[in-house]
């Protein structure tokens, strides 16, 4: 029985998909960042700084805000019985199908296009640490350990959730027989399960990014920049050698002519 009123049903519907949301472009952004600070060590040097994320992150929280306002119009509560009101955890009966088209917008847009993002940046931040010519083999082998949990925590934490959220949906739409009835309580049980651990990702990825701290990722970031100079170097190296060997065939054959 909900008890706070149509405006507070909501306004939690809606803080609740602002944290979601949010979390994931906010965990897209760490991602581009690691991935520029790893395997562009020199080239981002100075280049994020305080003003640029402050500006980054407000960007984020207005397309997020914006994304999301519509749940303001689909939510709300309704009496289902004497005395009782319900706080729909998506939208009435009249508005399913607009809000399922909403959805698989929000899913398409605001997860799976991060998520490629996220799966990008990681895998060529894994790849650089293959080859890269690092000292540190147990810094290595720990960032890679490190990649491997924040994507699978990732991706249990919000794959479920999109997955059973919108089949949830269809069922309303499209499976409403007595046959199917068994099989749509269970999609919404698990789907209830899916929210708790979309929920908790936000507990689990500060401590994830806790034991990786700031001095890991100042290690990281040193080898990485040591790896990167050495390869310049090496690329400076050959390049003078062949201007010598140049310059040399065309001494000699100056001497030869004359």
């Amino acid at each position: 029985d909900w008890i706070f009123g149509d405006f507070m049903c909501k306004l939690q519907r809606f803080i609740f998909h602002v944290n979601l949301y949010g979390s994931i472009l906010f965990l897209t952004c760490i991602s581009v960042h690691r991935y520029t600070g790893v395997v562009h060590p020199l080239k981002s040097l100075g280049r994020l700084k305080k003003k640029n994320a402050v500006y980054i992150s407000a960007l984020v929280w207005f397309v997020v805000a914006v994304g999301i306002s519509p749940i303001f119009f689909f939510s709300g509560t309704e009496e289902r019985d004497i005395k009782t009101m319900a706080c729909y955890d998506t939208t009435a009966n009249d508005y399913l199908r607009s809000y399922f088209i909403y959805s698989m917008c929000t899913t398409v847009f605001l997860f799976c296009i991060p998520f490629i993002l996220i799966l990008g940046c990681y895998g060529l931040i894994v790849k650089a640490l293959i080859y890269k010519d690092l000292d540190n083999s147990p810094l290595r082998r720990k960032s890679i350990y490190l990649v491997i949990i924040v994507l699978a925590v990732f991706a249990v934490s919000y794959l479920p959730f999109h997955v059973m959220k919108n089949l949830n949906l269809r069922a309303r739409l499209d499976f409403q027989t007595p046959e199917m009835c068994a099989f749509n309580n269970r999609v919404y049980a698990t789907y209830q399960v899916t929210r708790g651990l979309a929920s908790l990702n936000s507990c689990v990825d500060p401590i994830l990014y806790f034991l990786a701290g700031d001095t890991f990722r100042r290690k990281l970031s040193r080898a990485t920049r040591k790896a990167s100079r050495r390869s310049e170097l090496n690329v400076q190296s050959k390049s003078e050698d062949m201007t010598l060997s140049i310059l040399s065939e065309c001494k000699q054959n100056g001497d030869t002519n004359l």
